[in-house]
């Protein structure tokens, strides 16, 4: 794919190989007609999507989480979408989630990728809530793992080398805008508004303790060897195996798709960042990321390797 153009809409970047400027303008996600029993998984990218998806429906079994008309998992985000600069496959998905998502059964199980100022103004009124479950990763192993993965996408991927994409991604200018401003703005939700908070690392470092706290939150507890059985299921090495939960839900994951072959649930490491970022790059990204999250009270795990 080309180098993108951009235009900037309540905060963020946006390139229009993607996204219209109009969708935005006319709020088309108003169009989520939002129940009280759906549950929503929010994400930045690479942040453990998938992850966090299999583990709620596995908690919670009866959720619906594909869309019938393209047997897909349903990000909401696509109501914002430019279906006719998209091609293949994927630009079906997204025509089909804008013309059918109102059908999809409750109770619905959604994810959405773009900071809270992108939801329906009910929600953010307060006319209208759901569950939502946010999923927060450090920033550096989500750029690595973002860039790794656009590689993977062909004609849907954006083309940056390495040292171009890590300005890219600190400028916000990448496919879903700024990592700041998405998990700033999701900070300032809790529990009161129906929004629990989960880190990527916490996972990795307990699973079994998060998956119960996710229970709690869904109202689903489970006795010990439903938890037990549950985060077997659900651990890393066990999702990456095959990798067929991706493969059957993701926009991307069919025969037709140039990223089907591809590994989408990469190595879910801590710290792998250092493996590709310069000793100047991780200065200048402390600068303008690492430190400004901090100063919105954001904490987060960049290496286990003394733990």
């Amino acid at each position: 794919m080309a180098k993108q153009s951009w235009f900037f809409y309540n905060r963020l970047y946006f390139s229009d190989a993607f996204y219209n400027k109009q969708l935005f303008e006319s709020q088309a996600i108003d169009e989520w007609d939002i129940r009280p029993d759906d549950i929503v998984v929010v994400t930045y990218p690479k942040s453990g999507t998938y992850w966090m998806l299999k583990a709620v429906s596995s908690l919670k079994t009866d959720l619906n989480l594909i869309l019938p008309q393209t047997e897909r998992s349903v990000r909401i985000d696509m109501l914002y979408e430019d279906d006719t600069h998209l091609s293949g496959s994927y630009a079906e998905r997204v025509k089909a989630v804008k013309k059918f998502f109102h059908e999809m059964p409750s109770p619905r199980l959604l994810y959405f990728h773009l900071p809270p100022q992108f939801l329906p103004r009910k929600w953010i009124e307060g006319e209208k809530k759901c569950k939502v479950i946010c999923v927060s990763r450090n920033p550096k192993d989500v750029c690595v793992s973002e860039y790794l993965f656009q590689k993977t996408l062909g004609e849907h991927g954006m083309d940056f080398t390495w040292d171009e994409w890590v300005i890219a991604f600190m400028e916000g200018k990448v496919r879903f805008g700024s990592w700041l401003e998405n998990v700033v703005g999701w900070n300032r939700y809790g529990l009161k508004d129906n929004v629990l908070h989960v880190r990527f690392e916490d996972m990795k470092k307990d699973l079994r303790s998060v998956l119960a706290t996710v229970a709690d939150f869904l109202d689903c507890p489970k006795t010990k060897e439903e938890l037990d059985n549950v985060t077997e299921r659900c651990t890393f090495t066990s999702m990456r195996k095959g990798q067929e939960f991706y493969q059957k839900y993701s926009p991307f994951g069919d025969g037709n798709s140039s990223c089907s072959e591809k590994r989408h649930l990469r190595k879910g490491q801590v710290g792998d960042w250092k493996n590709h970022f310069t000793v100047a790059q991780n200065e200048l990204f402390d600068a303008e990321i690492t430190q400004r999250a901090e100063q919105h009270g954001l904490k987060f795990v960049y290496d286990t390797s003394n733990e």
